[in-house]
C-alpha cells in the first residue's frame, strides 16, 4: 500500500495496538457496536482501511459513553464546537499527548523565551496542550494567554525586554499581537519562530511580521479537538 497512509506499513504497523483498543472500545458503545462487529483484529493498515469511519457526531457518542479517563494523572475535559450552540466535551490526558509530537517536531528548544498566547479559559484545550509541549522543549514559557486592548502595547515592551524569541498563539490572536505592535512601531529583533494552532493563516500576518520581526518563522501545527494533532510543518 502506497500513498495512502503517512507512514510506511513498516512504521506504522507497530503502532496499530492503539486503533485495536478503539476498536474494542467502539464495541462496547450500544450505538455504534452493529457497526464494528464484524471487523475483529487491526493489525495491517489494509484492516484500518477497511473499518468504518467515525464521524463528529460518532465520536461524540463514544465519549458519552466511555467518558473516558488518563491511565496517569489527570484527565482533562476540554470544549469541542460551542461558538454556537452548547460544548462539546472532549478528554485528554496530562500532557495533551505532546509528546508524540515533540518526537518528530522541534520548533522551542532550551534557549527560548516563549509566548503562550492561546487562551486559557472556557475549557479551551490549546493553551495547555502549548504549555506541555514547552515543558519538554525545556524554555523560559510567559504564560500570557488573552490581553485586553489597552495592555497590548505595554506587553510588547515586556516581550522585547525580555528577549522574547518565539511566540504561539491562533492566527487570529497572532494578527492582533502583531498589528498593535506594527502599528505602535515595536521591534522584536529577538524574536525567530512563530508557533501557530487551531485556524487557518491570514495572509495579513506575513506583511506586519516581516515589519516587527523580520527573522521569524513559521511553526504550525494541524489538527482539531477530535483528532487531536495529525500533522506539523517547518519554516
Amino acid at each position: 500500500m502506497t500513498g495512502s497512509f503517512s507512514l510506511p506499513p513498516a512504521v506504522a504497523e507497530p503502532r496499530l495496538h492503539v486503533a485495536q483498543r478503539s476498536l474494542r472500545l467502539l464495541k462496547t458503545v450500544p450505538e455504534l457496536a452493529p457497526r464494528y462487529a464484524e471487523h475483529e483484529k487491526v493489525l495491517t493498515l489494509e484492516h484500518v482501511a477497511a473499518l468504518p469511519p467515525l464521524v463528529k457526531d460518532d465520536l461524540n457518542v463514544a465519549l458519552a459513553h466511555l467518558r473516558p479517563k488518563a491511565e496517569a494523572g489527570a484527565t482533562w475535559l476540554f470544549q469541542s464546537g460551542g461558538s454556537t450552540g452548547a460544548p462539546k466535551v472532549g478528554y485528554a490526558p496530562t500532557g495533551f499527548y505532546m509528546a508524540g509530537v515533540y518526537e518528530q517536531w522541534r520548533p522551542l528548544d532550551r534557549d527560548d523565551v516563549f509566548v503562550n498566547g492561546w487562551g486559557a479559559g472556557r475549557m479551551w484545550g490549546a493553551h495547555f496542550l502549548a504549555a506541555a509541549f514547552a515543558d519538554l522543549s525545556g524554555c523560559q514559557v510567559i504564560a500570557l494567554g488573552s490581553v485586553t486592548g489597552d495592555e497590548y502595547t505595554d506587553w510588547l515592551a515586556f516581550f522585547a525586554s525580555r528577549g522574547v524569541t518565539a511566540i504561539g498563539g491562533t492566527p487570529s490572536v497572532l494578527r492582533l499581537w502583531f498589528a498593535h505592535a506594527r502599528a505602535a512601531g515595536v521591534r522584536l529583533p529577538a524574536l525567530r519562530k512563530v508557533l501557530w494552532l487551531g485556524e487557518a493563516w491570514h495572509s495579513q500576518l506575513d506583511e506586519d511580521i516581516v515589519a516587527v520581526a523580520p527573522d521569524a518563522r513559521r511553526w504550525g501545527m494541524f489538527g482539531s479537538t477530535e483528532t487531536w494533532v495529525v500533522g506539523t510543518n517547518t519554516p
